[in-house]
């Protein structure tokens, strides 16, 4: 199926005459990743405009800071941006083009900017390992400011999708028409032909064992949103030196302190996931590429950052103005 979309006039076009006629600002674009085109045209236009549309996308989740901040600006107030995973090996079976740090820094700056962020966590892939998982489960509890997946489960085997076509890359135990729909039709129906959502068992794949300690991790982090004081984890910036404010526990708020080339590397890692080599040589830090991982180590291991292979990425968010 060729991709097909709207011009980004066109649709502010539409917008004009759907808000008057329906006397709505509120819009929902679904079905569809959001064209790129959109994020150069349509959202500089409508922040321009000055209106107050409260809009819905579909989009990928390696979306750039300034690239959120225009679609906040814009009205964008809810998107859904497929991240289903925080192991950059899984991402790579589900072939989706993306790293882990990458969908957590959407989670970031959604949150910066004020954007819902819908997304599920997701298992089940064949060749998925159990270090994947155990990995998943140590890192959530640092992202519990961000927001949390809407639940946890196993892939759905849907018709048309890679899981139910591509036998060689998905390969069957067995598979069945989901359940009840045998409650809803005759027996003569053929439910085969009639199904849209298959009950299923993958080869290759891990036991439900495999992921119950990162099940019970994501239920913790959506049980956080629900206190009073919502856990937080900020960055002030601050003449010589930063404070890395951690409310992520609310009863036991800590702070850290770091100046210096400390800080210019948490600095350096705020906007997006980089390379220790890249994030020293953009500083133009006199310290080997060994001397710098070393220092970005020491804020993994203090929860502050995270380490996705050869990527780091800065976890708190700006604590002053959302630009």
């Amino acid at each position: 199926m060729a991709y097909r979309s709207k011009s980004p006039e066109r649709v502010r076009r539409e917008l004009a005459e759907l808000s008057a006629q329906g006397s709505t600002l509120h819009f929902g674009f679904v079905d569809n990743i959001i064209d790129t085109a959109y994020l150069e045209r349509l959202f500089p236009a409508l922040r321009d405009e000055g209106l107050d549309y409260r809009l819905f996308f579909e989009v990928k989740s390696n979306l750039s800071r300034a690239q959120i901040r225009d679609m906040a600006d814009a009205g964008v107030r809810r998107m859904q941006p497929g991240i289903e995973s925080l192991s950059s090996h899984v991402l790579g079976l589900m072939r989706k083009g993306v790293r882990a740090a990458q969908n957590v820094n959407v989670l970031r700056w959604g949150r910066h900017y004020g954007i819902d962020v819908s997304w599920n966590f997701i298992y089940g892939f064949p060749n998925e390992t159990a270090e994947d998982y155990r990995m998943q489960a140590e890192l959530i509890p640092n992202l519990v400011h961000l927001q949390p997946p809407i639940g946890h489960g196993r892939i759905w085997m849907e018709r048309f999708s890679p899981i139910f076509t591509e036998r060689d890359a998905f390969p069957l135990k067995w598979m069945a028409p989901e359940r009840d729909l045998s409650y809803i039709y005759p027996p003569q129906v053929d439910l085969g032909e009639l199904a849209y959502f298959f009950d299923y068992e993958l080869e290759h794949t891990l036991p439900d064992a495999a992921f119950e300690e990162v099940g019970k991790a994501v239920d913790a982090w959506r049980r956080s949103t629900a206190r009073a004081e919502g856990p937080s984890l900020t960055v002030q910036r601050a003449d010589g030196f930063i404070l890395i404010v951690d409310g992520r526990d609310p009863e036991v708020v800590g702070v850290h302190r770091f100046e210096g080339p400390l800080a210019a590397l948490y600095l350096g890692l705020m906007d997006k996931p980089l390379t220790a080599k890249a994030v020293g040589e953009g500083l133009c830090l006199p310290h080997r590429v060994d001397e710098v991982t070393e220092a970005l180590e020491e804020f993994v291991a203090r929860g502050l950052m995270m380490r996705d292979g050869n990527l780091f990425l800065s976890l708190a968010l700006p604590a002053g103005s959302r630009r």
